[in-house]
C-alpha cells in the first residue's frame, strides 16, 4: 500500500506542466487566456512580458490567474531575439517542464514562436523563410 501511494504521489508530482503566455502589455490579456482556454486548466502558468510598460487589460475573468512565475524584457521597446536569448535558460531551467507557449496578440507572435523553439514544443516556425513570410506580407506573396 505504501508503495502504491508513493508510485501515485509521483504520477501527481509529474504531472505538473507549465503553459508560457506571451503578452504585450498593451495587450495583457494572460488572465482571460488562462481561464478561458480549456487546454491550459491546471498548468501553471508563467507569464512573460515582450517589455516594460503598465499592463492594460479588456477582458476581466471573476479572480485573476495565480502566476507560477513572471518575466518581463527589460525595455520600453519590444526584441523578439533579445527577449528569447534571456528568457530561454530561464524557461529550460523550470522545475517543471513547458508543454505549451502561446501568443496572446500579433506583437507576441515572434517572441513566442522563439521561445517554442528554443523550449522544444510544438510551434511555428521561428526561423527561416516561412518565419519571416508569417510576420511580413510582402515576403508571403514572393
Amino acid at each position: 500500500a505504501l508503495a502504491l501511494l508513493c508510485s501515485l504521489m509521483g504520477l501527481a508530482a509529474a504531472a505538473e506542466e507549465a503553459v508560457v503566455i506571451v503578452a504585450d502589455p498593451y495587450w495583457d490579456d494572460v488572465d482571460f487566456y488562462a481561464y478561458e482556454i480549456p487546454a491550459l486548466k491546471g498548468k501553471k502558468v508563467v507569464k512573460v512580458m515582450t517589455r516594460l510598460g503598465k499592463s492594460l487589460t479588456f477582458n476581466h475573468p471573476k479572480v485573476p490567474v495565480e502566476l507560477y512565475k513572471t518575466f518581463i524584457y527589460d525595455s520600453e521597446d519590444p526584441n523578439a531575439s533579445a527577449a528569447a536569448t534571456d528568457f530561454c535558460p530561464l524557461l529550460k531551467n523550470l522545475d517543471i517542464p513547458v508543454v505549451a507557449v502561446v501568443p496572446t496578440s500579433d506583437p507576441t507572435v515572434d517572441l513566442a514562436d522563439k521561445l517554442a523553439a528554443c523550449t522544444g514544443v510544438r510551434g511555428n516556425p521561428a526561423y527561416g523563410p516561412l518565419a519571416q513570410a508569417r510576420r511580413d506580407k510582402w515576403a508571403m506573396m514572393e
